[in-house]
């Protein structure tokens, strides 16, 4: 019996967006309870801490509570002989991939196969570390065979360092037919890290940084998990990132110099500050401005922010921009795109729109990116608010994500004044109406 994905994916839950490649990713959760029971029988999977390094033995329990009066899994309703049992922990990322332990409870001394479970109360059923475990990526599940024969399993260490949706799966069936006991367990986030560099000796660090060097060299080859381990060593990589950083050129050359940039973001490494800083101001091709606008925030330093914001001000106020000296012409869409990507990075980072600049976003052409930045903008007044903000309301073709934030900022900053809220449900259209028809007769428009 071949079961796809499908009929398990609802076990699993929703999954948030999270990857390691999102800077500021924090798993925050609570304490673990049991999931949804089934004949009594429920599931409650904890990890220790809600990070760990890919190679840490993070220890992983999966506690069953039996609330019936028997030892057995199964109730007298249920044929016993010839029983399978299976019990699975699968890993599923936000992108829709699906990790599956081998059954942890294949052999016969453990408390689901050998009835000793505690009646009307908790049992143990596995107790180990993540590093212990061995998964196999899986695409559809044939729940009749051992083990996922033909795949190749693969240590947690392997997996790319970034949030997983750990959940336990317990089930029981006769031979050839579908499963009639199903238990899943809660879902417990875990953040995967890859290994510190300060963790290993300093041969081992040299024998990766050369190895996921390599990789990188290809191109995207390897993609989130090499950026990861390459900026887990710290210094041990830098000079040679920035040596693939400095490349000129194409394909998988523009592609190695996009990741390098990447990857020195994330190492720690003040020279790799040094070097991100001066390539905000002069990078290698126009092209690296909005991955540069974005990345850099994960150098969690104050001259680079200072020195992002400068070139926000600058495109903003039409100024000249030190990329031209190397290239004199920079359209409106490179501008727009460091734009967008600076403006995100500074809501990663809590950063507001200063107020002086919030009239020259209002007036950029491209609305997109000017949504995003006045969203970072926090009214000190309604006075301050109306006046820069009240003439969007006289400008013909306003996009619509402009017209909510715009919307949002003055329902906040004038609030006392009895501005117009808009509910979730309202229309934007009629909303942005009311919200004209307010500052009309406030005096605030003219008719």
């Amino acid at each position: 019996m071949k079961l796809g994905l499908l009929p398990v994916l609802p076990l699993l839950g929703c999954l948030s967006a999270w990857g390691w490649f999102d800077y500021g990713v924090n798993v925050k959760r609570e304490s673990a309870e049991f999931g949804k029971p089934f004949a009594g029988i429920s599931l409650k999977l904890e990890t220790r801490h809600s990070q760990a390094e890919l190679n840490s033995p993070e220890p992983l329990t999966v506690t069953l509570k039996n609330e019936n009066p028997r030892s057995a899994l199964l109730p007298e309703s249920l044929p016993r002989d010839e029983r399978v049992y299976a019990l699975y922990v699968v890993c599923a990322t936000a992108g829709g991939l699906s990790y599956f332990t081998p059954n942890l409870v294949k052999d016969s001394d453990n408390p689901v196969t050998g009835d000793r479970l505690a009646p009307n109360g908790e049992t143990v059923v596995v107790d180990t570390t993540l590093d212990r475990l061995p998964v196999v990526r899986v695409e559809s599940v044939d729940f009749a065979a051992a083990d996922f024969p033909g795949l190749n399993s693969m240590p947690t260490r392997e997996l790319v360092p970034q949030v997983y949706v750990l959940k336990a799966i317990l089930l029981s069936r006769l031979p050839g037919k579908k499963p009639d006991f199903v238990a899943a367990s809660n879902s417990c986030a875990v953040l995967l890290l890859p290994e510190r560099g300060e963790h290993m000796s300093p041969e081992e660090r040299q024998t990766r940084a050369a190895k996921y060097l390599a990789k990188l060299e290809e191109g995207a080859y390897g993609g989130i998990a090499v950026s990861s381990q390459l900026a887990a060593l710290g210094e041990t990589a830098v000079p040679q990132l920035i040596a693939t950083a400095d490349r000129k050129g194409e394909g998988h050359v523009r592609e190695s110099r996009v990741w390098a940039i990447a990857t020195l973001c994330r190492t720690g490494s003040p020279k790799a500050a040094e070097y991100v800083l001066e390539r905000l101001k002069h990078p290698v091709d126009l092209g690296d401005v909005a991955f540069l606008a974005w990345h850099s925030q994960g150098c969690s330093s104050p001259a680079i922010e200072a020195q992002v914001l400068a070139l926000v001000s600058s495109i903003l106020k039409s100024e000249r921009l030190p990329w031209q000296d190397a290239f004199p012409e920079v359209d409106t869409g490179t501008k727009s795109a460091f734009l967008e990507f600076a403006f995100k990075h500074f809501n990663q980072t809590g950063q507001t729109l200063p107020v002086e600049l919030v009239g020259n976003c209002i007036t950029w052409p491209d609305q997109k990116p000017a949504a995003f930045g006045i969203e970072l903008w926090k009214p000190g007044d309604a006075e301050t608010a109306v006046r820069l903000l009240a003439p969007v309301f006289g400008q013909p073709n306003r996009h619509p994500n402009l017209k909510r934030v715009v919307l949002l900022k003055l329902e906040t900053a004038c609030a006392a004044q009895g501005f117009p809220k808009m509910g979730p449900a309202d229309d934007l259209e009629a909303a942005w109406q009311r919200a004209g028809r307010w500052l009309t007769e406030k005096g605030y428009l003219s008719e």
